[in-house]
């Protein structure tokens, strides 16, 4: 019994290891100190594909911003996407995905409209969508 119990224990710890051993294809980077304003508008379906420091300096300008944005990101290794739109202050973008990157909007309730700015960073041979 009590080395049925070992082997179980250590087989849920191998599958524990092997899912921390994997990197997500799709993360958020932090935007925090960056303001929102009337400027960020655009659609929700049609995020700016960002690849370089470059790139991330003209869509995000500001002082250090870009510089501490960079920071978070390995262009080598993945690409950045930036979602701008405006809509109400409820309305929330999430991602997951294990091959394929996949942009879930939910539409809050609320009539006010809000400007809404996100940055996912995207695995460079990954691809994305929008769930329908």
């Amino acid at each position: 019994m009590r080395a049925l119990l070992t082997v179980t224990v250590c087989g849920l710890m191998a599958v524990a290891a092997t899912a921390d051993d994997k990197k997500a294809v799709v993360r958020e980077v932090d935007l925090t100190g960056y303001e929102v304003n009337a400027k960020n508008r655009g659609q929700v379906t049609k995020p700016t594909k960002i690849t370089s420091a470059e790139e991330l300096a003209k869509a995000l300008p500001g002082k250090d911003v870009a510089e501490k944005i960079g920071k978070q990101v390995d262009f080598s290794k993945e690409y950045l996407l930036l979602f701008r739109w405006s809509g109400s202050g409820q309305d929330k973008l999430s991602a997951g995905g294990d091959k394929k990157a996949v942009f879930t909007l939910k539409r809050g309730l609320t009539r006010d409209l809000r400007p809404h700015l996100h940055l996912f960073a995207v695995a460079k041979d990954a691809e994305w969508e929008m769930a329908k």
